[in-house]
C-alpha cells in the first residue's frame, strides 16, 4: 500500500529523535502506567515526540494487516465493529502522510490538527479526546442556539415541529425539495457539516452538499447496522463514539460543569438519542438535510430544557 509504505519514511526519523516503545491509545492509561509529567522543555518534546510515533507503530504494525484482511471479505458481511475499524484505518491512513510531515516540520501545530480531527486516531489519548469533544461541544452550543433563535423567528416552520419523528415527517412530505443537501444554502451546509464534526471547507454548494448527504449516508450503513445489531451489546465508550458521530454531545457544557443541572448525559439518554437519530435516517422519505436541521433542533431543545446535559 502506497500510503502505508510513505509513512514508514516518515516514522523513520522519528527514531532519530526519541527511542520509545510501542503503546495502544484504544482506552487511557490506568493509574499505574501515567508517568510523571516532564518538567524540561525537552523532556517535553520527547514525550511529545514519543507519543506520536508510538501511535503511527501501532497502526502500521498492528491496524494495516488487519485491515487487509478485512478488505478482503465481502463488506457486507463484516461485524459492524469490523466495519467500524476499516473505516477508521482508511481514514487514519489518509491523514497519516500531513501528518507525519506536519509532526517533523511544524509539531506545534498538532494540537489544532486534534481539533479538527486530522490526526490518525492511533496518536490520540483519552485527553486529547475530551478536548476534541469539549471543542466540539462548544461549537454545537452556538450552532443549535443559532438555529433556534432564528426558526423561532420563522413564520414558516416553529422549531417545535422538528423535536419529534412524526412532525419531522410531516414537514418532508410537504417540502422535500428543500431540504435536499443540495438545495441547501451554503452557510446552512456549512453549520449542518460543523455540527456533525465533518469539514466544511469546500468552496461551492455543490460540493459541500454533496459532502453533507455522503456523511448521512455513511452513517445510515451504521444506523442499519446498529438496527440490526442493537445498542444493547455496545461498551458505553462505542455508545458515545456513536453518539458523538450523529451530533449527540457525551460531555457536559463548560459554563454548567458541576453544577446541578450539568450532569453528563446517562446511557439511556443517549441510547434514545441515538435510536431517534437512526429513526430519521433510516426513512427514505425524510431528506438528509432535513434529518440534520431536526437533529440540531432536538439538541437545543435537549439543551434548553436539561440545563446544558446533552
Amino acid at each position: 500500500m502506497i500510503l502505508a509504505t510513505t509513512a514508514r519514511r516518515i516514522v523513520a526519523p522519528l527514531a532519530k529523535h526519541a527511542n520509545f516503545g510501542v503503546r495502544t491509545f484504544a482506552s487511557a492509561p490506568n493509574n499505574n502506567s501515567i508517568q510523571k509529567q516532564p518538567q524540561s522543555l525537552v523532556e517535553k518534546i520527547k514525550a511529545f515526540v514519543a507519543k506520536n510515533r508510538a501511535g503511527i507503530s501501532v497502526l502500521l504494525k498492528q491496524d494495516v494487516p488487519r485491515y487487509r484482511e478485512l478488505k478482503t471479505q465481502p463488506q457486507h458481511l463484516l461485524s459492524r465493529r469490523d466495519a467500524l475499524f476499516v473505516a477508521r484505518v482508511r481514514s487514519d491512513l489518509r491523514t497519516l502522510v500531513p501528518f507525519g510531515v506536519c509532526l517533523l516540520t511544524l509539531p506545534e501545530a498538532i494540537p489544532l490538527l486534534v481539533v479538527r480531527g486530522y490526526v490518525p486516531s492511533t496518536c490520540l489519548d483519552a485527553s486529547d479526546v475530551a478536548k476534541a469533544r469539549a471543542k466540539q461541544r462548544v461549537n454545537r452550543d452556538k450552532i443549535a442556539s443559532g438555529l433556534w433563535t432564528s426558526l423561532a423567528r420563522s413564520e414558516t416552520i416553529n422549531p417545535r415541529s422538528l423535536l419529534a419523528y412524526a412532525s419531522v415527517r410531516d414537514l418532508a412530505a410537504r417540502n422535500r425539495a428543500e431540504f435536499e443537501p443540495s438545495k441547501l444554502q451554503w452557510k446552512q451546509q456549512s453549520f449542518a457539516l460543523r455540527f456533525l464534526g465533518v469539514s466544511p471547507y469546500l468552496p461551492t454548494p455543490l460540493f459541500l452538499g454533496r459532502r453533507l448527504g455522503n456523511a448521512c449516508t455513511r452513517l445510515e450503513d451504521d444506523d442499519r447496522r446498529l438496527a440490526r445489531e442493537g445498542l444493547k451489546d455496545l461498551t458505553l465508550d462505542e455508545v458515545h463514539v456513536a453518539a458523538e458521530a450523529r451530533g449527540i454531545s457525551t460531555v457536559v457544557a463548560a459554563d454548567v460543569a458541576g453544577s446541578a443541572g450539568g450532569r453528563e448525559p446517562t446511557r439511556t439518554q443517549l441510547e434514545a438519542s441515538i435510536r431517534q437519530w437512526i429513526e430519521m435516517n433510516t426513512d427514505p422519505t425524510i431528506p438528509k438535510g432535513l434529518v440534520v436541521f431536526a437533529r440540531i433542533t432536538q439538541y437545543a431543545h435537549l439543551t434548553r430544557t436539561n440545563g446544558g446535559a446533552m
